[in-house]
């Protein structure tokens, strides 16, 4: 893809009082779908799924760029809500540490992820860094870039997850952390799991969607 995106200062993030709700991020998919460079319905859910998996699992942009169909397993939550997780993402900072976030699968951006990865052989992207963020600098309207999206999605779960269970989520550690729980407090997927899931279904159990986003959603 071409056009140059702008870089971002890290001062975004400190300065950054807004959360960009789900709904606008099924939005986001959905334009990332219809901006895709071919009219295939495979090239189309790969544009869409690059958003979707960037969101739900909170990642880095080196990080969804190694993602391997191998890495993704279904499971179920303690309280037995289905769930996709993504296994095996490393840790930044804390050499030998991985995260394995999980995704609930009722969660409607999900659905262009779930969609795609049958069609998948081994790597989901064989994007570049700058496609990827050109994808959701298009896609948002020029407002974002893949780690505000990695923002956004922390931002949103931080009212239903412990700071421990955050850090997990979002593979946060450090080789000298001023912290002792930064490095020595561990949280499976499955210790949050359900409260991931909780945040979704409250979400959008109280929200209706946009009719346009619907129809497409539905068409998937």
């Amino acid at each position: 893809m071409s056009g140059i995106v702008k870089p971002h200062k890290r001062s975004v993030y400190r300065d950054n009082i807004v959360t960009v709700e789900p709904h606008k991020v099924l939005e986001f998919c959905y334009a990332s779908y219809y901006n895709a460079p071919l009219e295939d319905p495979v090239m189309r859910l790969k544009y869409a799924s690059i958003v979707s998996v960037l969101y739900l699992a909170a990642l880095r942009n080196n990080e969804a760029l190694v993602l391997t169909k191998d890495q993704f397993s279904f499971d179920r939550t303690p309280a037995g809500s289905p769930v996709l997780v993504v296994n095996n993402i490393a840790v930044e900072k804390v050499q030998g540490r991985f995260r394995n976030c999980p995704i609930p699968l009722e969660d409607p951006i999900a659905k262009p992820l779930l969609k795609y990865l049958p069609t998948v052989k081994e790597f989901l992207f064989d994007f570049t860094d700058r496609t990827v963020r050109n994808v959701v600098y298009r896609a948002t309207g020029g407002e974002g870039w893949p780690h505000w999206l990695r923002s956004q999605r922390v931002s949103f779960l931080s009212s239903y997850l412990s700071d421990a269970e955050i850090d997990a989520f979002a593979g946060w550690g450090s080789l000298k952390p001023e912290k002792p729980r930064e490095f020595y407090t561990h949280r499976a997927w499955s210790n949050y799991a359900d409260k991931v899931v909780l945040a979704s279904k409250q979400y959008w159990d109280a929200k209706e969607m946009d009719p346009f986003i619907a129809a497409w959603y539905r068409s998937l």
